[in-house]
């Protein structure tokens, strides 16, 4: 039952993300994305544009490296297969499927004069918001259940996915619509890494059991 709705919830997120992929194909900048940018670029203080820009580093890769590698350094060491191959399906899944749609899109970031933070790549869907969700959710999940099932470590992971993905925004490095359908691209992959991993799923590839 648990993958019926799975596929059921990530069949509707990609439909969302071709059918607003789509619909920015054939205009660039919305018109809702416009004024929430034009809005926000209007109201940005100094003080919280920093803290988004250290914020926003959660999502970049060099950070998620330096988080991820001790972590799966332990669980092969104490031959966790099944944690680990949650942690790299994760990864894996996200950076896929955000890549996938980019440069199946090919979406202009927004204009900045001033750019705060560097930026490559395409902009539809936010790699930020994707990676970035179904990482820091995953490993919530992961470490929830190695203590106990605790609601407040996952409640965490989606908190510092969701500051992520309005890092991206505040920034002005992305669309407001290239970060939601990057979370919920993220939330999809997390729910294949987690269901796999309660399935005792493991890459056997890279992790051959005696």
């Amino acid at each position: 039952m648990e993958l019926f709705y799975i596929i059921i919830a990530t069949t509707i997120i990609i439909i969302i993300t071709i059918v607003v992929g789509l619909n920015m194909y054939k205009n660039r900048e919305n018109s809702i994305d416009r004024k929430i940018q034009s809005k926000i670029d209007k109201n940005k203080s100094e003080s919280l544009t920093k803290v988004f820009s250290k914020i926003t580093r959660l999502g970049n890769v060099e950070s998620l490296i330096i988080i991820i590698t001790p972590i799966l350094f332990i669980l092969i060491r104490d031959r966790s297969y099944t944690s680990a191959s949650l942690v790299i399906n994760a990864l894996g899944f996200s950076i896929f499927s955000s890549q996938f749609f980019k440069l199946l899109f090919r979406r202009a970031r927004p204009i900045l004069e001033k750019r705060r933070v560097n930026t490559i790549g395409y902009s539809y869907p936010s790699g930020h918001a994707t990676v970035g969700t179904s990482v820091y959710i995953s490993l919530a999940y992961l470490l929830s259940s190695m203590s106990g099932g605790m609601p407040s470590i996952i409640a965490t992971g989606f908190i510092v996915s969701i500051l992520i993905a309005i890092s991206r925004i505040y920034l002005s490095v992305h669309w407001t619509s290239d970060v939601i359908v990057g979370f919920l691209l993220g939330l999809s992959s997390s729910a294949w890494a987690i269901f796999l991993y309660k399935n005792s799923y493991v890459l056997k590839l890279l992790f051959l059991r005696k």
